[in-house]
């Protein structure tokens, strides 16, 4: 979009909502039902000429007042819990072929095998 509320875009306005849910099944049966706070992600929008974007500000702010705020993608889940956060970017004109990159960020991620953030695990994009 254009704008949103009284805020236009530099280009558009891409919106982008990502659910969070803590699989059940990924735990030992005695871990119980205590809430867990996920590692602090790192969400950037790149584009197809690699120019990765941060959300933005002025954007997210309108966005969250007409709509509520936002979850946070570090907000603690219990076992089958979920719940969506909206992030908005704007995107220069004639940009194409979006992609979201969620990262995790901090120690020990560069060295846990399998985790994203791995020395030699290749990046999963979300398509737009």
């Amino acid at each position: 979009m254009k704008s949103i509320g009284n805020v236009n875009a530099d280009g558009e306005f891409y919106v982008v909502t990502v659910c969070s849910r803590f699989d059940p099944t990924t735990i030992a049966p005695w871990r119980g039902d205590a809430p867990l706070t996920p590692n602090p992600h790192d969400v950037t929008l790149i584009d197809s000429r690699g120019q990765a974007l941060k959300p933005s500000l002025a954007g997210q702010q309108t966005w969250n007042a007409a709509h509520g705020a936002s979850a946070l993608l570090l907000q603690p889940l219990r076992p089958a819990e979920s719940y969506d956060a909206t992030m908005v970017f704007d995107v220069p004109p004639g940009a194409s072929s979006a992609r979201v990159l969620v990262s995790s960020e901090g120690f020990p991620m560069p060295v846990l095998i399998g985790d994203e953030s791995s020395l030699l695990h290749k990046k999963t994009y979300l398509a737009l």
